[in-house]
């Protein structure tokens, strides 16, 4: 009997029962800022250590995403076939349990084509083991890219990989651009880039996904905070932004907002183990029909401080200041 944490309890069984019957227990945090040279051993011990929080995160995150838009769940039903591209993809836990979602809640859903970037070849080989041994409603591409990024280069490398495909339906990255930041001083703007580079490969009803971590960047306040400042010059820079749909408040409230420093949105899971915000983008076209003008009044009307305890421990944000044209009616 293999014994885990009782981070799997929520786990299920079809993934639980891939779990590697040895692994090495990692130690601090800052071992596990580099995972690109782990030993196998080293990789066992990320997965029993950081799976659980991945795939709880995508999982609940994916669903509020559905559950506060039925146009976009609407527009998303109708899909038979799926393409999903994920950056820094590593043992693949995000992966899966944006799998385990469309399954359980899109059951027209006949194959899902999956091309997955890593500079981690046994993550990527890991990944292909579980995709190939796990229990979905619909048949699986996976088409693993193993790339390892520079902090200097990463979104022109980025742009010449030779991915499968060329339009998604769902850009994704979890917890991949922070590694840059922390590695790199000098480093800024990536986040902006990223929307950028993740844009052009949207499927005009596609979406990017942006899932990092609310942990403190010395000298620069914390990463959800840095973002917060990237994206704000990504509106200001951007000739034709993509439409930031979700939270809902950073929908409705970001052309009036004057204080990204003060603003800071954060998801807990697992006891508050795992702590993440997250962001989602679309084109314009689709942007306009993703909230019905029902709910956007509704939620016009709440407080500008908003606090939504949800079943995994919470999700909170504490906006910044709004100019005195923000419309609140």
């Amino acid at each position: 009997m293999i014994k885990t944490n009782g981070d799997f309890a929520n786990i299920p069984e079809d993934i639980c029962r891939l779990l590697p019957e040895t692994h090495e227990a990692l130690g601090n945090f800052y071992q596990v800022q580099d995972t690109l040279n782990y030993t196998r051993e080293q990789l066992n011990g990320y997965f029993y250590k950081y799976f659980p929080r991945s795939y709880t995160e995508t999982f609940d995150i994916t669903a509020g995403l559905f559950g506060c838009s039925e146009n976009y769940r609407t527009v998303f039903s109708a899909k038979r076939h799926l393409t999903i591209l994920d950056i820094g993809s590593g043992i693949g836990g995000n992966m899966v349990g944006l799998l385990k979602y469309i399954s359980t809640a899109f059951p027209r859903v006949q194959t899902v084509e999956i091309d997955s970037v890593d500079g981690n070849e046994r993550a990527l080989d890991y990944q292909a083991y579980i995709l190939k041994n796990i229990e979905l409603d619909f048949s699986v591409t996976f088409n693993p890219v193993h790339h390892v990024f520079s902090p200097e280069t990463l979104i022109e490398e980025l742009s010449a990989l030779d991915l499968k495909n060329k339009a998604y339906d769902i850009v994704m990255e979890s917890k991949f651009i922070n590694e840059f930041y922390r590695k790199k001083t000098d480093i800024q703007g990536l986040y902006a880039q990223f929307i950028g580079y993740g844009g052009d490969l949207l499927k005009q009803d596609g979406i990017l996904m942006i899932t990092e971590l609310t942990d403190p960047l010395p000298g620069r306040g914390y990463f959800n905070r840095v973002f917060n400042r990237e994206t704000r010059a990504y509106y200001k820079d951007c000739s034709t932004p993509l439409n930031q749909i979700f939270p809902i408040q950073c929908h409705l409230w970001r052309n009036c907002c004057e204080d990204g420093n003060r603003c800071f949105v954060q998801q807990r899971y697992l006891s508050g183990k795992a702590k993440v915000f997250t962001q989602f983008f679309c084109r314009e076209s689709l942007g306009s029909i993703f909230y019905g003008v029902q709910y956007l009044n509704e939620q016009k009307q709440a407080p500008i401080r908003i606090k939504d305890t949800g079943c995994y421990g919470g999700y909170y944000c504490f906006q910044g200041n709004l100019s005195d044209t923000a419309d609140r009616s």
